[in-house]
């Protein structure tokens, strides 16, 4: 078996400036349209996350008197493109995830959303409460500035019924006054059966919070929340063979491609080249020129020049960005001289300046080898190492200049393991000199 420490890193290209941001990673996966994912805690729900569009920014929630809160998956409330709600957002929930929160009689459940990131103010964000019969809404948000939200601000839009969007009655009260929204169907609980009736709101400035409080009516309520974004694609290419003519005819790895938003230097979504070279970030949330960079790095975290400029993500259609040459990888081959039998007990390991191993290829049968992919550098190494981790000694490598044929290494032998030291009692030794024969301090040394 051998022992290997396989670095995937060959430089450090970039620097994310630390951000808080409490349980969430800058490199969180985002959804692959504009409505939400969510993740509930154990038990019942009483905690989560909302993972939101690339660049909007995830959210927490805490919901404090429900008893559970559970995320269907979206194939029985479904919201159509006649829905107000779908039609802003672009697309159907169908399939699309949402929280039902439920409760008994007499009963409050508070669910507090807190925004990782304030919300941006650019009206292209919206939620839909929806099945209100049983229950009274009290809608309420704090701005970013820590005030509390008018409802006004709140940003109530319409009522409206998602099973029958042609319906034009009107089943609920909605009062907006001071810094709430109250919405209920006021003939219940005499008369509880308005099944499919949701409202929709866009709050008009920048939120930290928002608070809804179900208080039951009647039975067991519950009702139905989506968070969701406009959105839209970002793709683009990389070329494989970087550039025409190709410096190498063999594709290069998947270049690794991050998505940052440049208000905060954050990492909001990161994707992979596919075999072709395409990508694609499937959503991301809309923003004027200026809002998002790409930083692309090749198979061994290799820079890739500067960052490259996203275009304005708020007009219509996807965004695609001009083609991204791939770095110039250079293939490595020779041979490797072996006296110890079976030449495939080897492989050979390229070490970076810093002494880490970014990539290794196995000797063949006939004591040859190739590494395909090696980044250009002039301070690079090759070792020969065994099965049982013994290492040969270092070979300069230089690759600025292209591909690197010819080199010749010699496989570390079995006795220049160290690391280990075998120890003779003094008692021992003295035997074995007094009977004439020849002790060998043997060192073994294993890579770690």
């Amino acid at each position: 078996m051998k022992f290997r420490n396989l670095v995937a890193a060959f430089t450090s290209f970039a620097v994310v400036a630390g951000v808080s941001i409490g349980a969430f990673s800058a490199s969180a996966v985002a959804p692959n349209t504009g409505y939400a994912t969510y993740t509930a805690a154990v038990p019942n729900g009483a905690d989560g996350t909302v993972s939101m569009t690339a660049g909007f920014g995830n959210i927490t929630y805490q919901s404090l008197g429900s008893s559970s809160v559970t995320i269907p998956g979206g194939s029985s409330a479904i919201q159509p493109m006649t829905t107000p709600f779908a039609a802003f957002i672009g697309l159907s929930s169908s399939g699309q995830q949402y929280i039902n929160t439920k409760m008994t009689t007499n009963a409050t459940a508070t669910n507090t959303y807190r925004f990782l990131h304030n919300t941006p103010n650019n009206g292209k964000w919206a939620f839909s409460l929806g099945d209100i019969d049983a229950e009274r809404l009290t809608i309420t948000a704090t701005k970013s500035n820590g005030s509390a939200a008018t409802a006004a601000e709140i940003g109530f839009q319409s009522e409206y019924n998602y099973n029958d969007p042609s319906d034009p009655t009107t089943h609920l009260s909605v009062t907006q006054s001071g810094n709430s929204v109250v919405v209920e169907d006021a003939s219940c609980p005499s008369s509880c059966d308005t099944v499919g009736i949701a409202i929709w709101l866009k709050p008009t400035v920048s939120l930290s919070y928002i608070s809804i409080a179900a208080f039951g009516k009647s039975g067991f309520p519950v009702y139905q929340t989506w968070f969701a974004t406009q959105y839209k694609a970002v793709s683009g290419d990389v070329d494989p063979f970087q550039g025409t003519p190709a410096v190498n005819p063999t594709p290069v790895p998947p270049i690794t491609l991050d998505l940052i938003d440049i208000a905060t230097n954050e990492i909001v979504a990161t994707t992979t080249s596919d075999s072709s070279g395409n990508y694609s970030f499937p959503a991301v949330y809309p923003g004027p020129s200026g809002t998002y960079q790409i930083d692309a790095t090749g198979p061994y975290g290799e820079p890739m020049g500067g960052p490259i400029a996203v275009p304005a993500t708020d007009q219509n259609g996807a965004v695609v960005i001009p083609t991204i040459i791939a770095p110039a990888e250079y293939e490595v081959s020779g041979t490797v001289s072996n006296g110890q039998g079976d030449p495939t007990a080897f492989d050979v390991e390229v070490l970076n300046g810093s002494g880490s191993v970014i990539t290794q290829a196995d000797v063949q049968p006939d004591g040859t080898f190739v590494i395909p992919f090696v980044p250009p550098a002039n301070n690079l190494q090759l070792v020969v190492v065994g099965p049982q981790g013994e290492t040969s000694s270092a070979t300069a490598l230089n690759t600025t200049g292209g591909n690197v044929a010819g080199i010749a290494l010699v496989a570390p032998s079995r006795l220049a393991v160290t690391g280990l030291s075998v120890s003779v009692p003094l008692g021992l030794a003295a035997f074995m000199l007094l009977s004439g024969a020849v002790l060998v301090a043997v060192r073994r040394r294993f890579r770690h």
